[in-house]
């Protein structure tokens, strides 16, 4: 039925198509009318070429941590320009200030620009810049100054050392630390921190009383989010020392399944469980248990009816408590189905039920020539797109045998956007946005399709009226006439009083 209908709809858009081309007229072709100075063509923007002498960079002006930038504050760059045209320089933000300029060069040969500063310098140290040209790259190091008020320090980085245990799943605690060496030089304020990896950061501040070498502990704060090696950057004034910390893999939890051997405690289940409907992460079932031991748990059922659920995740404190396990597959059947959860290392589970539903019923119905005629049986709509058009097709059968007929009625987007509410009708192909056609095959199997044969260009009235349309369900009106569109008698039928409520399968 959905080839023949797809024949059809072609069919109807072809032949729209061709009677609006017969319709139309067209002028000859008028001449280009040339944009500028009677060149016929549009001027286009050229890019410069050029190179840069990176032994004369020359940096101007201070820069202190914590204070923005002013017109102070530039590089003069020499260049050596081998193409002319248009020109972007840029080093992109280091340390919160970046160096910029555009322009053109108008001439070849060597001349100096000017990259202005802008931005506010994150902290003291010293910094690298990439300066690039269109042939090769430059590199210049800018030193920051402390922030007023900041201490002046040095790492011994030969002395960092990471403190505490680390586990995944596992919140740090004050004993999550890193320790790191400072020569103090000049008194002030500090901040020393990491970045955050694996969940974790760590970080001090405060200020320095005293001069000469002391040790600096930052506070851990966060939780690893997998087990593992990874490596943290203790930062301040631009110096890095690298600290190593190792994440273990939490130890199995020991627990129960509350109500085990029986039926679990407190089950609640979330969810559509509907049959040839695949679950989402969204269909679910929650069981209480009770912790021994805080540690990792993985949790899963067996697979009954063509589905499961399953459960991982790291217990952190003791007691009763809800793990939600998440449902895996298709049911391929309806009914009542019974799982048993239990965990990888043995413990034994409890029970639960899960009622599959059978599939949602719809309504499709009209009268025929004044003859009511119900196309229920394994009726459904389906959605699908291909490229920028979009059908929404409706099916039905009057019987299992489809001896009483059977009914497709189409809405073919072209303007690549979905279905949506509203009225669709015949002339909708004259809009070029969607093309609407239909086909009812009665008990003698003659197909009456949305024309009087295959050769007309005129298609026949039919008006298709969607209320409600949802991701699974579409309701709404129908009335058309269908014609003998394969044959020769030139007859029609009437479809009046036409309703749909079906599911989008």
């Amino acid at each position: 039925m959905r080839i023949l209908t797809t024949l059809i709809t072609t069919l109807v858009i072809l032949s729209c198509l061709y009677s609006c081309q017969k319709a139309t007229s067209f002028e000859p072709p008028r001449a280009s009318t040339p944009s500028t100075g009677g060149t016929g063509t549009t001027p286009t923007s050229t890019k410069a070429g050029f190179s840069i002498t990176c032994g004369g960079i020359v940096l101007k002006g201070t820069y202190t941590a914590a204070k923005a930038v002013d017109t102070s504050n530039y590089l003069v760059v020499p260049l050596n320009i081998d193409t002319v045209g248009t020109y972007t320089i840029s080093t992109g933000a280091v340390n919160g200030v970046s160096f910029s300029a555009t322009g053109t060069f108008a001439t070849k040969g060597a001349t100096t620009i000017t990259l202005l500063a802008s931005g506010t310098p994150a902290d003291g140290g010293t910094y690298n810049y990439t300066i690039g040209g269109t042939s090769g790259t430059c590199s210049q190091s800018i030193t920051f100054l402390p922030a007023a008020g900041s201490a002046a320090y040095t790492f011994d980085c030969t002395k960092t050392v990471a403190n505490g245990t680390y586990t995944q799943g596992v919140a740090l605690s004050a004993s999550n630390t890193i320790s790191v060496s400072v020569n103090v030089t000049a008194l002030g304020t500090y901040k020393i921190y990491t970045s955050t990896t694996n969940g974790v950061s760590f970080t001090a501040t405060g200020s320095f009383t005293v001069l000469g070498v002391q040790t600096v502990t930052l506070a851990g704060a966060g939780t690893p989010t997998a087990a593992g090696a990874n490596t943290y950057a203790v930062s301040a004034n631009g110096t890095n020392c690298i600290v190593a910390i190792t994440t273990a893999a939490p130890p199995p939890a020991t627990f129960t399944f509350d109500g085990s051997p029986n039926t679990c405690t407190l089950a609640a289940k979330s969810g559509t469980f509907v049959i040839n409907t695949a679950l989402t992460s969204s269909s679910t079932v929650s069981v209480q248990v009770s912790v021994a031991t805080t540690g990792a748990y993985s949790i899963q059922t067996q697979t009954v009816g063509g589905f499961s659920f399953s459960g991982t995740g790291t217990f952190t404190s003791t007691g009763k408590q809800n793990v939600i396990l998440i449902g895996a597959g298709m049911p391929s059947a309806a009914g009542t189905f019974t799982f048993t959860p239990t965990s990888t290392t043995g413990i034994a589970g409890c029970s639960f039920d899960v009622v599959v539903a059978a599939a949602p019923t719809g309504v499709f119905s009209c009268s025929i020539d004044g003859i009511a005629t119900n196309f229920g049986y394994n009726a459904s709509a389906t959605s699908a797109t291909t490229g920028n058009t979009k059908v929404l097709e409706l099916d039905g059968a009057a019987s299992s045998t489809s001896s009483g007929g059977t009914l497709n009625l189409s809405i073919t987007k072209i303007d690549g956007v979905a279905v949506t509410t509203g009225s669709y009708d015949q002339n909708g192909i004259f809009s070029g946005k969607y093309a609407v056609t239909g086909a009812y095959t009665d008990g003698n199997a003659t197909t009456w399709g949305p024309t009087t044969s295959t050769t007309s260009t005129t298609q026949l009235p039919m008006l298709i009226t969607i209320t409600s349309i949802t991701a699974t369900r579409v309701k709404g009106t129908f009335s058309c006439t269908l014609g003998d569109t394969f044959g020769t008698s030139g007859k029609t039928k009437q479809l009046t009083s036409g309703v749909f409520d079906l599911p989008i399968q």
